[in-house]
């Protein structure tokens, strides 16, 4: 796993963007970006190359499965991408992962699975 490994969390409510970076900074990850904008959360992974995205299923203009389908087109080395959102269709859910997501986390979190989760899929990654 990378030393300090580059987390990306897309959300477009600023309170959660809080709640989970609190949460990571409580595992010792500091290397966080995150955005309430789902188009500059596209690029960003597209762009920058972060080693684990965190990324919401509903968002206006661009939700989470729209991302996931068009980085799917990209055919490209991806990050693990996990979805963290209070989506309860397992509908939805079922799309995020069909669409390429790794892992569903329901919110309201519970801090110790988020970081379980995180840490797993960063292992996995390297």
């Amino acid at each position: 796993m990378a030393s300090n490994p580059k987390i990306l969390v897309i959300d477009d409510q600023n309170v959660n963007l809080i709640l989970i970076e609190k949460a990571l900074r409580s595992g010792e990850y500091h290397n966080i970006v995150t955005t309430s904008s789902p188009e500059d959360g596209l690029s960003r992974i597209i762009h920058d190359k972060p080693d684990l995205v965190l990324l919401d299923l509903i968002m206006p203009r661009l939700n989470g499965i729209e991302i996931l389908e068009q980085l799917k087109s990209l055919s490209q080395h991806l990050p693990p991408i996990l979805i963290v959102t209070s989506e309860n269709s397992e509908n939805m859910q079922q799309k995020a992962l069909e669409a390429g997501a790794r892992q569903v986390i329901k919110k309201p979190f519970q801090r110790a699975e988020l970081l379980d989760s995180v840490r797993q899929w960063l292992a996995f990654a390297y």
